[in-house]
Order: structure tokens, then C-alpha cells, then sequence
């Protein structure tokens, strides 16, 4: 996975924007220089850059208990 040095914090290889949206108005800005700005500046004008913005933030779901599991 990552490389560590001792007493300092592991490197993970990521991709830039992975926790953002990978694409806004058609433009990818997951790993690309738009990851690095700030990709939802509309969200006051644009429902949809509203939506994606929620989304984003919302807290993650947990998955729904089985029918007969533990």
C-alpha cells in the first residue's frame, strides 16, 4: 500500500480529487489540475452543482442489515 518512515505518517498513492467529483459540467477534475480548485463554485445558481455538493458531504451509508444475518 504506502511506504512509511518510522515515526511519520504512511504515503499513500492517491489520485488527486478522488474524494470530490469526478467530472462537473462534463470537465473531469478528478485527477487533473481542477482537483487543486474548488470544482462546485455555483451552488447557489446551479441545482445540480447543489445536489453534487450534498452528496460530497453527506456522511457515508451504511450498508442495510441482511434479512437473516447477524
Amino acid at each position: 500500500m504506502g511506504r512509511s518512515v518510522s515515526g511519520q505518517r504512511p504515503i499513500v498513492p492517491d489520485t488527486k480529487g478522488w474524494t470530490g467529483p469526478a467530472e462537473v459540467d462534463g470537465v473531469p477534475v478528478e485527477g487533473t489540475w481542477r482537483a487543486h480548485q474548488v470544482p462546485l463554485s455555483a451552488v447557489r445558481d446551479n441545482p445540480e452543482h447543489l445536489r453534487m455538493l450534498e452528496a460530497w458531504h453527506a456522511p457515508p451509508r451504511r450498508p442495510a442489515p441482511s434479512a437473516g444475518g447477524r
